[in-house]
């Protein structure tokens, strides 16, 4: 029973995220509405930390994460930072364009946060535990994602990567 309703909680979390809140098309007052994006996306953030933490429970986190990236990448693609626009008349040539532009988008984001969320049970010691710590690392995730968008290979990440290691691992190894 209790399958039956994670099942159905998640395809109501996936109606959410991929049909009230596509950016694609006006169909429901949710839809291309920024402030339901951040609502749904804390939201969804906030569960998988709760499930995570819930013994019994925390076999469904890995699906509110994964409803929390969907979320995530939605926000970051109704931002339309990364919107590249070029007078075109070429229909393909716009499309191509268009799918570029999300690509950019997601891409990073979805990076940057499994990136991050790899690295919140680190063990290290840091001011504000692994919390703050993971959100410091999904910037640092954000950063070897655009090193990787501008090298177009893992050479810069890697060398980015291994310069902030330096920063953690030296102070350890002087003590």
């Amino acid at each position: 029973m209790r399958k039956l309703v994670a099942s159905i909680c998640f395809l109501l979390g996936g109606l959410a995220v991929f049909v009230l809140g596509s950016p694609y098309y006006a169909v429901f007052p949710t839809n291309g509405n920024q402030l339901y994006y951040v609502v749904i996306t804390v939201f969804f953030l906030g569960l998988s930390v709760a499930l995570r933490r819930s013994p019994s429970l925390s076999r469904y986190g890995p699906s509110a994460y994964a409803l929390f990236v969907a979320s995530a990448a939605t926000l970051t693609l109704s931002t339309g930072l990364l919107n590249i626009r070029v007078g075109t008349t070429d229909p393909l040539h716009a499309l191509a364009l268009d799918k570029l532009s999300q690509f950019l988008h997601v891409v990073p984001v979805i990076t940057s946060l499994v990136f991050g969320a790899s690295h919140v049970n680190a063990t290290y010691e840091f001011a504000g535990g692994g919390v703050v710590f993971g959100i410091v690392v999904f910037v640092l995730g954000v950063v070897g994602a655009y090193s990787m968008l501008k090298t177009d290979g893992l050479l810069g990440p890697v060398l980015f990567h291994a310069g902030y290691d330096l920063v953690i691992i030296v102070p350890v190894l002087n003590s």
